[in-house]
């Protein structure tokens, strides 16, 4: 009898650690999703000029990459919907993708876009903004762009515009702008921001700072 009670609370104790180590899915049903932001997260940024942005890209460029931590290796599957509903910020009114429509994974990520961004914060000299307009069907005409862009607003009056590819241009970006070293992963681990410094000015349009 002691075996058979022993046994019985180690299986229970391996299904209770399965169950802990399952990263949070998509309600949605896209998937895994990339994690939330610690509540701890201050809604700023530390690099408040573009001085500051050119400082900190040079530390990246010339320092050596933290090591990354690795995260979570296990993952759940969540039920998949049919349909990704978009609601316009702008106009407020509802757009439904189907999943075999290119924009329902663009629409199906836009609250972790706009979160990412909210997080980040703005400065008296930078602030940043989502262009969702090509996902409304209310609001635009132009069926085949299923895009959003990050804008970049600079207190001088230039307006830097790039394209979004995944959520960690917004993840990455945002570590930048705090001053890190190292960004979170979508499984609770770092990897170092230094690799993506060529896709990070790409964002921030620092190609033209001089000009």
């Amino acid at each position: 009898m002691p075996t058979i009670i022993i046994i019985a609370a180690a299986v229970g104790g391996l299904i209770l650690f399965g169950l802990s180590c399952r990263p949070k899915m998509s309600s949605s049903g896209s998937g895994k999703v990339p994690s939330s932001p610690s509540p701890q997260t201050k809604a700023t940024i530390k690099l408040m000029t573009r001085q500051q942005i050119i400082e900190h890209l040079s530390q990246l460029e010339n320092g050596a990459a933290p090591e990354p931590k690795m995260g979570a290796m296990c993952y759940d599957m969540a039920y998949v919907n049919d349909t990704v509903v978009y609601i316009c910020p702008k106009c407020g009114e509802k757009t439904l993708y189907p999943r075999t429509n290119k924009g329902s994974g663009v629409a199906d990520e836009i609250n972790f876009y706009r979160r990412e961004l909210s997080l980040m914060g703005n400065s008296p000299e930078i602030s940043f903004d989502l262009d969702e307009l090509a996902l409304c069907s209310h609001c635009t005409q132009d069926t085949a762009n299923k895009e959003i862009s990050l804008v970049v607003h600079y207190k001088d009056g230039f307006d830097h515009h790039c394209k979004l590819t995944s959520t960690s241009d917004l993840t990455r970006l945002r570590a930048f702008m705090q001053a890190d070293l190292s960004y979170e992963t979508s499984n609770d681990g770092t990897e170092a921001l230094k690799p993506f410094l060529p896709r990070i000015k790409e964002l921030l349009g620092t190609a033209k700072f001089n000009k």
